[in-house]
């Protein structure tokens, strides 16, 4: 007898669970029909506005395609542009020094960490700089990295607390001293 009862209310409980999923298809059923439009002329309004979505879109994707061999090529040009990796860490080195020495701050030291690009022949560089002098310089040294003919992205700035040489003393004690870390990002190309 208890089997009997187990069996039955597996029975009832499935066809409850098969009458609520068709009452739900029919509910999803009817929204679909209650947004659709009542009148040809609405249907026909909300047709014309997706085709216009859709011949937008196709346009945008036409005139990308038509752009992508000139787009291709100045990617080459720009490529060819970067340095070559067998002489681009002394020219950074020295280009680098030169901003330091013309913003009136002294460069720390430079170290540079090396990955391949996938698919490039390139080469990411990334380059940890320390600098030290008065606020003025070391925005000056940043101005001539961005006005660089070569690629350097500066990645982040860390004010660092500085401590004076004897020389630097008095500077430092008009808090005109500063020392930053600088991160920065270049490029070279792995081909001479």
């Amino acid at each position: 007898m208890h089997r009997d009862f187990t069996i039955r209310r597996r029975l009832i409980i499935g066809s409850l669970a098969v009458l609520l999923a068709a009452d739900a298809g029919l509910a999803v059923y009817g929204w679909h029909l209650a947004a659709e439009p009542k009148t040809p002329e609405e249907a026909l309004a909300r047709q014309t506005r997706q085709l216009k979505v859709l011949s937008g879109e196709i346009d945008r994707a036409n005139k990308i395609k038509a752009d992508l061999p000139a787009t291709m090529a100045d990617c080459d040009r720009f490529e060819k542009s970067l340095l070559p990796a067998s002489t681009g860490y002394s020219v950074v080195t020295a280009e680098l020094g030169d901003f330091a020495k013309k913003a009136g701050i002294e460069l720390l030291g430079v170290s540079f960490h090396q990955t391949e690009v996938k698919d490039r022949p390139l080469y990411s560089v990334e380059m940890d700089a320390g600098v030290s002098g008065n606020y003025q310089g070391v925005v000056k040294f940043i101005n001539g990295l961005q006005r660089s003919r070569d690629v350097y992205v500066v990645e982040s700035l860390a004010l660092g607390a500085e401590r004076p040489e004897s020389g630097q003393l008095q500077a430092a004690a008009a808090g005109d001293l500063i020392r930053v870390r600088v991160r920065l990002r270049t490029y070279f190309r792995t081909n001479g």
